[in-house]
């Protein structure tokens, strides 16, 4: 791997851990409930389809048990978003043809419950055009949940 892309993979990392601990900051859980949360995996696409596959896609999405919402990111949207975050000088390497981000879905998991997200993760990852799923974050979430709970008794 290059250099560069070892830096940007470095940061993207760094991105999605940064955003899963925001969203598990903000959520609002009893001991009831615990288990069963709200989350925004990231679903990242093979190289090379086209728009109306990106819409079929989409649609297949949806039609997924506890799916809230489904938004396509582009590559440039992505890098756009790494150098708010991270300071835009240090992504100018990587404009343009040199992006090596791929496309996408953000698809928001609303009321899950915890033992359901190897599933849905499997589920997501069968779809044609799908390289990989992000939800590992918030697995690690929910069984620290699982520890919580055990030492409670």
């Amino acid at each position: 791997m290059t250099k560069k892309f070892c830096k940007l993979l470095f940061f993207v990392s760094l991105l999605i851990l940064l955003s899963a601990c925001l969203e598990m900051g903000t959520q609002n859980t009893t001991s009831e409930d615990f288990h069963r949360i709200d989350y925004e995996a990231r679903i990242f696409l093979n190289d090379g389809l086209s728009k109306e596959q990106h819409e079929i896609l989409k649609s297949e999405i949806f039609a997924i048990s506890y799916v809230a919402d489904v938004r396509l990111v582009t590559p440039d949207e992505a890098l756009a978003d790494l150098g708010a975050l991270f300071g835009s000088d240090l992504f100018n390497d990587f404009q343009g043809a040199d992006n090596p981000l791929a496309y996408a879905f953000y698809v928001r998991l609303e009321n899950i419950p915890c033992v359901n997200l190897g599933v849905v993760a499997n589920q997501l990852e069968a779809l044609f055009g799908v390289m990989h799923v992000d939800v590992s974050l918030i697995c690690l979430y929910c069984l620290a949940g699982s520890f919580e709970d055990t030492n409670e008794n």
